[in-house]
């Protein structure tokens, strides 16, 4: 009802979408990471999606995904330095009748629970960077309308990580789960160079995937920075 529905929880738990309303712990449908991904200040994201059981996300020809309706896209944010490696934020994307909605949730200071954050906050975060320098900053959990910015395509909300060239699934995950998830599965060829491994492709491939992923979902001609 909650996925369906139009209610807003306040409390992250509602949801039910960890074991125990843990976060290390998610009920999902399967876990995914991404072979180059969005750059965060550094954070560790965890990815899982929830797809309604007897539903399947459809693989387009160009590689883009359609997520049934019921589907949440789950990410969290953290570090492992940070808060006994608690994450800072977990943000849904619902895919509901009327279309995606997003919600950041900001986790509470025990780590029990997250608080739906409507309006974005600053969290104060400190972490070392992989070099070992140390770093702190001032962490902003964006607000609803600076969710809809990223993820508009001709104004509508869309995810924009998970795509056939991109997404990466466990290596353990069989080939009746994915078909179980997906219509095609052998359509998902994650062969998107990673931006910081130069034995994955080329400079110029690589400076292309790292655009790709950190810029085009703006920068096109149907999104927030089509101009």
């Amino acid at each position: 009802v909650l996925i369906d529905g139009d209610a807003v929880p306040q409390k992250l738990s509602a949801f039910g979408l960890f074991a125990d309303n843990d976060p290390a712990r998610p009920v999902a449908s399967f876990v995914y990471t991404l072979n180059t991904p969005l750059f965060s200040d550094y954070a560790e994201k965890h990815r899982f999606v929830s797809i309604p059981v007897g539903k399947k996300a459809e693989v387009a020809d160009d590689g883009t995904i359609a997520f049934p309706v019921g589907t949440v896209i789950v990410k969290s944010f953290g570090w492992h330095d940070q808060n006994g490696g608690r994450p800072v934020e977990t943000r849904l994307l619902i895919h509901r009748a009327k279309g995606w909605v997003a919600l950041p949730y900001i986790w509470d200071a025990d780590g029990k629970d997250a608080s739906l954050a409507i309006a974005g906050r600053r969290v104060p975060v400190t972490f070392e960077s992989p070099d070992g320098s140390a770093h702190s900053i001032q962490y902003g959990v964006p607000n609803k309308n600076q969710c809809k910015e990223c993820h508009s395509r001709a104004g509508a909300i869309v995810p924009i990580g998970p795509k056939a060239r991109n997404l990466v699934l466990p290596a353990t995950m069989s080939d009746d789960a994915k078909r179980r998830w997906f219509d095609r599965p052998e359509a998902l060829k994650p062969d998107l160079p990673r931006w910081d491994d130069p034995k994955s492709g080329t400079l110029q491939d690589r400076a292309r995937a790292y655009l790709d992923v950190n810029c085009a979902h703006c920068h096109n001609p149907e999104g927030s920075a089509s101009n």
